[in-house]
């Protein structure tokens, strides 16, 4: 059985000039500043339980410099620590080491720290790579042409990571998908910078959404009970083989507004409903989004990189994204534009077709602002295809890896 040896290349292995055992662990990484660097060896359990045996110093140190303790080395992976920042890369130059080599980050290095495993974008093995990382629960992935540790990297490199603790495994396909999806979309983006993404709604998701117009009734000071607007998150909750999102209600972002509005939840993907009994006090025969609507959903694309919003209505669902051209030119939106939202968007017409033509032609300097989609119930499987804006190099899907990524 083999271990591993977790050993401190700086203090230990570099000023004593180990020549024999540094000619079995090249190449060597370069070291950088505010980081260390650490070697880990793949020895069996025999000979690290003879290591530990012996006297710190320099007892130990010819020990791991002997030819006999050399000989049985299987395997090694180098580690760069910054304290400072929190993170751990593992260098490894066999995927198949990269269980013992966790194992041992596990029991050595502090359990906060956030560890990265890397791998060129053009490696005929990349499949492979990712299968064995997402294995070992490496699911928050990003690419970039910058280490975490801070150095530059030739060319871009797909990065996932994982937090130095025991955690609780995801769903293996999903998370290969979402990396292969993060990897496809590069091509897209190099192509003509916007990120392209397909969603439908879970089964669940549908069923909440549906009844969502027919509840939310809550009492008011008066003591007179009266549906009020609700609101929530929507997030993926698996991705399939060919790479549709599918999205779940997150139940525990459920808010209730008042009877004409409520505040829109922060998130990739999120909904608010247009209850029935406003369709009667307005008179109104169709729910689609008001112009307000478009205001909520334009402010939180920029505020939290919303994706696109849903309005749930008694005849179906709308769904609102950004149009293509501002979809990738989304930081030059401004909130002076929201008068101008609020007129063109205050559109009376008689049916969802006719609503959808009108509001489709909204444009702003030329370009459709909006891009709305209308599903009837009957329909609510359908694919829906939104085009949205990229990070840098990546089309993130999963709110929590934006925010990790916008803090490196």
């Amino acid at each position: 059985m083999d271990v591993g040896l977790l050993i401190d290349f700086e203090h230990i292995i570099k000023p004593r000039k180990l020549i024999r055992l540094q000619n079995k662990i090249f190449p060597i990484p370069d070291g950088y500043a505010n980081s260390v660097r650490g070697l880990i060896l793949i020895i069996p359990k025999n000979d690290y339980t003879t290591l530990k045996q012996l006297k710190n110093g320099d007892d130990r140190v010819q020990y791991i410099n002997s030819q006999e303790f050399i000989d049985n080395i299987s395997g090694h992976a180098y580690v760069l620590y910054n304290k400072h920042k929190l993170v751990c890369e593992l260098i490894c130059a066999e995927c198949s080491l990269l269980p013992i080599v966790v194992q041992s980050t596990l029991m050595s290095i502090p359990n906060d720290v956030t560890l990265f495993v890397s791998t060129k974008l053009h490696d005929p093995n990349i499949d492979k790579s990712i299968q064995q990382y997402v294995k070992l629960d490496f699911n928050e992935v990003y690419i970039s042409e910058k280490s975490p540790i801070g150095y530059t990297v030739k060319e871009p490199r797909l990065y996932m990571t994982r937090k130095n603790d025991v955690i609780e495994s995801s769903n293996v396909d999903t998370s290969i998908n979402n990396t292969k999806y993060i990897v496809k979309q590069l091509k897209s983006l190099q192509n003509d910078n916007s990120c392209k993404l397909r969603v439908k709604l879970s089964e669940k998701a549908i069923n909440y959404l549906q009844s969502v117009s027919m509840i939310g009734s809550t009492m008011n000071r008066d003591g007179a009970i009266t549906q009020k607007e609700i609101a929530g998150r929507l997030v993926v909750g698996n991705i399939g083989d060919d790479l549709t999102h599918y999205l779940d209600v997150d139940r525990s972002s459920i808010v209730h507004g008042n009877e004409e509005e409520v505040q829109i939840i922060d998130g990739l993907y999120n909904f608010h409903s247009h209850p029935v009994e406003a369709y009667d006090r307005h008179n109104k025969k169709y729910g689609w989004p008001s112009s307000q609507d478009y205001i909520g959903f334009f402010g939180a694309s920029i505020s939290y990189d919303t994706i696109l919003h849903i309005v749930s209505s008694i005849e179906g669902f709308y769904v609102i994204s950004l149009g293509s051209f501002w979809a990738k030119n989304k930081n030059i939106l401004k909130t002076k534009n929201i008068k101008f939202i609020l007129e063109e968007c205050n559109i009376d017409v008689e049916t969802p077709t006719l609503y959808l033509k009108e509001v489709n032609k909204v444009s702003m300097d030329g370009h459709q602002l909006f891009n709305v989609q209308f599903f009837s119930w009957n329909d609510a499987d359908s694919l829906v295809a939104v085009n949205y804006t990229n990070n840098d190099l990546n089309c993130f899907t999963n709110k929590e890896t934006l925010s990790k990524y916008k803090v490196l």
